[in-house]
């Protein structure tokens, strides 16, 4: 991950989220957002931006925005659920462009969804 110096490969241990110090930047790992919870908890680096804070995990392609940490994470949260409901939950693959393909592949290896 850009600005980070540990070799983890984006995962994290313990609870979520766990705020990181990684060189200057910083970064959260998040284990569970909402009904999400990732099989294996992910490094969200935090980029201050004028008007608050993104959440980013390049590798995941996954982003989230707000004025606060936790307003992005409810963003998070809000596309995880979009990205969950257009792509793992698609029945007929074939609808899908080959890279959407892959991505509902990792969604369904990387994520598990918990009964509300």
């Amino acid at each position: 991950m850009p600005g980070s110096n540990t070799d983890d490969n984006d995962t994290c241990a313990g609870n979520s989220p766990v705020i990181r110090c990684v060189d200057i930047d910083y970064a959260i790992c998040v284990r569970q957002l909402a009904q999400y919870r990732f099989r294996d908890p992910l490094l969200f680096e935090v980029l201050e931006e004028s008007d608050g804070v993104v959440l980013a995990n390049e590798n995941a392609n996954l982003f989230g925005s707000g004025h606060t940490v936790e307003d992005a994470l409810k963003d998070l949260a809000a596309e995880i659920d979009f990205s969950w409901n257009e792509y793992a939950l698609e029945k007929d693959i074939s609808k899908l462009h080959t890279s959407a393909q892959r991505y509902r592949g990792w969604l369904l290896q990387n994520i598990e969804v918990l009964s509300s």
